[in-house]
């Protein structure tokens, strides 16, 4: 029977993958969230521009122009801000995601050599059953003249 000497680290990388898998679906959740909030803020935005201009087209309320221009102005801010928070969300997520390569390639490796092991050990246990055969064969041989 095959026994892979490295099978704690082997687990450990396998551990170490999964986290990042997990963390990576943590922070791709968030990017999606404040994705999601930027595409409202930038809809509000758009909405609040089209009442701005129904505002100016009909009898001009002068308060409510410039309430509806300071929240415009408001909602561009904080349309600035948000797609600050994605991008740092976004490259967190292309870190988290190297990380997961890295983690990955780790554990192919060691799979890998476990693979490779397990070719030798066979391979050793075919040429060992071969040669028993074989002294078998050339003891009867022998035996028989």
């Amino acid at each position: 029977m095959y026994r892979f000497k490295l099978e704690p680290l082997l687990k450990h990388r396998k551990h170490l993958e999964e986290a990042c898998q997990k963390e990576l679906a943590v922070l791709q959740e968030a990017l999606s969230m404040e994705t999601d909030l930027l595409g409202r803020l930038v809809n509000r935005k758009v909405e609040q521009e089209r009442c701005l201009r129904r505002l100016q087209n009909g009898r001009p309320d002068i308060d409510a122009i410039v309430a509806a221009i300071a929240y415009i102005q408001r909602l561009g801010q904080e349309i600035v801000a948000q797609q600050g928070v994605v991008k740092c969300a976004q490259k967190a997520c292309d870190d988290q995601r190297c990380d997961l390569v890295k983690a990955l390639q780790g554990r192919k490796i060691m799979d890998k050599l476990k693979e490779k092991g397990q070719v030798a050990h066979k391979a050793e246990e075919v040429r060992s059953h071969q040669n028993f055969m074989n002294e078998i064969a050339i003891n009867r041989f022998n035996r028989d003249r």
